[in-house]
């Protein structure tokens, strides 16, 4: 796709993600709220996951760049990942995951626990998330690396990593080492809460960013404003190249002064947890394969329109036969 050794340089939060099927009397035992997501610390985890030693688990290894990482990479896409995981079985279980999917990676391992996202389903599909952090949140420029941000030809910023002051040093030096090297910038908000908590650096990394992806609910909140175009408007004063997603609506698109409305597909969602995720990787490759932002957008709804089908954030079946599917729908 480029002339250059990766197509695509990523800093994540590596967080595993563990299904489990419950039923609500379960959540009401242990004082949890249905679709709730609960910050926890090692010993909450270490409780939680005695308590379900017995039940039916599914781990797929996830964090919101990853995600998109892995839709992307599945098509070709040459990435380099770069994160923290604990000297544990979980941590072995991620690494080995990038490596099957062709990902290159410099994964710091560190003696702390691999993050961690117990997911709880109840049968109406909603998921009661408890996060422990742990690795993840402790990348430090102790392990920081210059040459794969320079020998790729974008970098994807995650908005999540603002908010702990390792990963943030980190996301900022990436952001600094991209920008004097010539790799171009992608930048995912990730969340409305970072953007109203981080709301100066957000600002000063999107004046630096290329491609700037958005929820609605995050535009609106950097915008200050509750009309989806006029957020489009004003955020184009600082960055050329904006996607914002707009759920069952579409996306909207502003490249070269030009608004562009690209409608959803029809769905049925039961999880929507994974669709901004897999909607920044299908975009970042169409894009990446000279593809013009209407159909690179096309593409990207439907595949999010598919995987809000399922339960999890990483695409079920072969993201290779998605993506056939989305060139003809």
């Amino acid at each position: 796709m480029t002339d250059k050794e990766f197509d695509l340089f990523l800093v994540a939060n590596p967080i595993v993600d563990i299904l489990i099927n419950v039923e609500e009397a379960k959540l009401a035992e242990l004082g949890l709220v249905k679709g709730s997501y609960n910050p926890l610390e090692l010993k909450d985890l270490e409780n939680l996951t005695n308590e379900f030693k017995n039940y039916e688990q599914e781990i797929v290894s996830g964090g919101s760049n990853a995600n998109a990482a892995f839709a992307a990479a599945n098509l070709g896409t040459k990435i380099f990942f770069t994160g923290a995981v604990g000297k544990d079985g979980l941590g072995a279980h991620y690494t080995k995951e990038l490596e099957k999917f062709g990902i290159s990676h410099n994964m710091v391992k560190l003696d702390d626990t691999t993050g961690t996202c117990i997911s709880l389903i109840t049968p109406d599909s909603q998921r009661t998330m408890c996060t422990y952090l742990g690795a993840s949140n402790l990348l430090s420029l102790d392990n920081f690396e210059q040459e794969p941000i320079k020998k790729s030809t974008w970098a994807l910023h995650e908005g999540y990593l603002l908010a702990n002051d390792y990963t943030n040093e980190y996301l900022l030096k990436v952001h600094d080492v991209a920008k004097d090297s010539g790799t171009k910038i992608a930048f995912a908000l990730s969340a409305e809460f970072i953007v109203d908590n981080y709301r100066e650096q957000v600002e000063d990394l999107i004046k630096g960013t290329d491609l700037l992806f958005a929820s609605e609910e995050e535009a609106l909140a950097l915008a200050k404003t509750d009309d989806v175009k006029l957020a489009l408007e004003t955020i184009s004063k600082d960055c050329k190249h904006i996607v914002i997603t707009t759920g069952e609506k579409g996306s909207l698109v502003f490249y070269n002064d030009e608004i562009v409305e690209v409608p959803a597909f029809n769905s049925n969602p039961v999880d929507t947890t994974g669709a901004g995720d897999i909607f920044c990787g299908i975009y970042i490759h169409s894009y990446l394969n000279k593809n013009d932002i209407r159909s690179s957008s096309k593409y990207a709804n439907y595949c999010a329109s598919k995987i809000v089908e399922q339960i999890g954030a990483r695409y079920s079946g072969d993201v290779k036969d998605l993506w056939e599917q989305s060139q003809n729908a």
